[in-house]
C-alpha cells in the first residue's frame, strides 16, 4: 500500500487489533477466543512517524463477560483493577471486562498497512472511560484514613452491594470540610454528589437505580460516628459544573481501600 501512514489510518486509542495481526505467543494459551486486544496508547504515540521514538503500542485485554457476572461496582472506572462496560445496543449488546494486570505490548510496525478490527468499535465515551480508568491506576484520589475508619465494615459491605446492583451509571463525588487526618473529636462534614449521564435520568429504570444509590448512601453514612452528612444529591452530568468538580473529589470507593475484617465478603478490593 503506497504512501501508507498512521496519520491517515484508523489506528487510534480504543482501536481493536485484528486476530491475524496478533504475534504468536503474545496471548495466554487459555484466553477466551472471543477476547479482544484494545489499544490504550495515546493517539499521538500511535501516529508517531518514528518507530525508534515509539516502537510499541500498549494493549489491554477485553474479555467477554456473561450478564450474570455483571457487577455495577466495576462500571465507570470506580475499581482500579477491574473495569466492566457494555458495547453495542439491544440484543447485540455485549459485556466486557478489562483487568489492569492484563497489559501487553506489541511492535507498532506490525500495524503498518493494516486497519483495526471493525467488528467491535468502541464509542467515544467508552474509550474515555477506559483511558481515565487506566490513568487512575497511577494517579487517583485518596481520602484521610481517619475518615475511612469512621465508616464501619458492615456499612462498607452494604454500600458495596448496592453499587454492585445499581451502580452502573453513577459517579460519586464527595466534598469534605477537611482532607487532613482529624482527631476523633472533630467531625468530617460531608457533601455528596451522585452524578449520572443525562440520558439515565430520562429512563425510569436507570433513574430509579441511581436514586437507590442516593438513598443507600444517605442511610449508611448519616449515622456514622464522626461524620456529619450535609447533603446527598442526584445530578446529571449536564448540571455538574466545573466549580462542582473543583470543590469535590471522586469517591472511588472500593479498590483503593481495604477494611480489615474476618469476613472475606467485606473486603473492598
Amino acid at each position: 500500500m503506497p504512501n501508507w501512514s498512521f496519520q491517515d489510518s484508523e489506528w487510534r486509542q480504543g482501536a481493536v487489533i485484528p486476530q491475524e495481526l496478533v504475534p504468536e505467543g503474545l496471548l495466554p494459551r487459555d484466553l477466551d477466543q472471543a477476547a479482544k486486544l484494545v489499544v490504550i496508547s495515546h493517539d499521538c504515540d500511535i501516529v508517531q512517524p518514528s518507530y525508534s521514538a515509539e516502537p510499541f503500542v500498549e494493549l489491554l485485554i477485553a474479555k467477554p463477560v456473561t450478564a450474570e457476572d455483571k457487577n455495577g461496582a466495576l462500571f465507570r472506572g470506580r475499581n482500579p483493577r477491574r473495569l466492566q462496560f457494555w458495547l453495542g445496543t439491544g440484543e447485540d449488546r455485549k459485556l466486557y471486562e478489562i483487568s489492569a494486570h492484563d497489559r501487553l505490548r506489541m511492535d507498532r510496525q506490525a500495524l503498518e498497512n493494516h486497519q483495526p478490527d471493525r467488528s467491535l468499535i468502541l464509542d467515544v465515551r467508552t474509550i474515555a472511560t477506559i483511558a481515565n480508568w487506566y490513568a487512575k491506576r497511577y494517579n487517583r484520589s485518596s481520602f484521610p484514613t481517619a475518615f475511612n475508619k469512621r465508616i464501619p465494615a458492615a456499612k462498607w459491605k452494604k454500600i458495596k452491594k448496592s453499587l454492585e446492583r445499581d451502580g452502573d451509571d453513577v459517579l460519586i463525588f464527595m466534598g469534605l470540610n477537611s482532607f487532613d487526618e482529624l482527631p476523633n473529636d472533630r467531625p468530617y462534614q460531608v457533601l455528596i454528589r451522585v452524578v449520572v449521564p443525562s440520558e439515565a435520568l430520562e429512563n425510569d429504570l436507570r433513574e430509579q437505580k441511581a436514586l437507590n444509590v442516593v438513598a443507600m448512601l444517605r442511610a449508611n453514612l448519616a449515622d456514622c460516628h464522626g461524620i456529619e452528612l450535609v447533603e446527598v444529591n442526584l445530578e446529571s452530568e449536564a448540571d455538574f459544573s466545573l466549580e462542582d468538580l473543583n470543590s469535590t473529589i471522586e469517591w472511588d470507593t472500593f479498590g483503593y481501600l481495604s477494611v480489615p475484617s474476618d469476613d472475606p465478603e467485606t473486603s473492598l478490593s
